[in-house]
């Protein structure tokens, strides 16, 4: 039995390499794509981490609504938003708690 499958595996030696090459550059592009995404992943999240580290909360106005296929905001867009109001701005940057923004560093 083992004679018959080496003389298979020797008068198919073309058949024989390009499998093998077919195994070894799926494993390596599946590797690849794994090392990949784990790659793009730990990156946004450092940056994303790094971008934000130092803020508390972040005053936003409302969202604008409107006319218009952009106004409302869509999956890939979002909505605009206008600026806060005066009031609110004063307000948090003064709270009574801290005296100053320097004195939180």
């Amino acid at each position: 039995m083992r004679n018959v499958t080496i003389k298979g595996l020797l008068a198919h030696k073309l058949r024989l390499a390009l499998t093998a090459l077919a195994i070894v550059l799926g494993v390596t592009f599946i590797s690849g794509t794994f090392i990949l995404t784990d790659t793009l992943h730990n990156t946004f999240s450092v940056l994303f981490g790094s971008v934000y580290q130092r803020i508390d909360f972040q005053v936003r106005g409302v969202a604008q609504l409107g006319s218009g296929a952009n106004a409302t905001g869509s999956r890939y867009r979002p909505a605009a938003r206008g600026p806060s109001a005066s009031a609110t701005t004063q307000t948090s940057r003064s709270p009574p708690c801290i005296s100053s923004p320097a004195a939180r560093r």
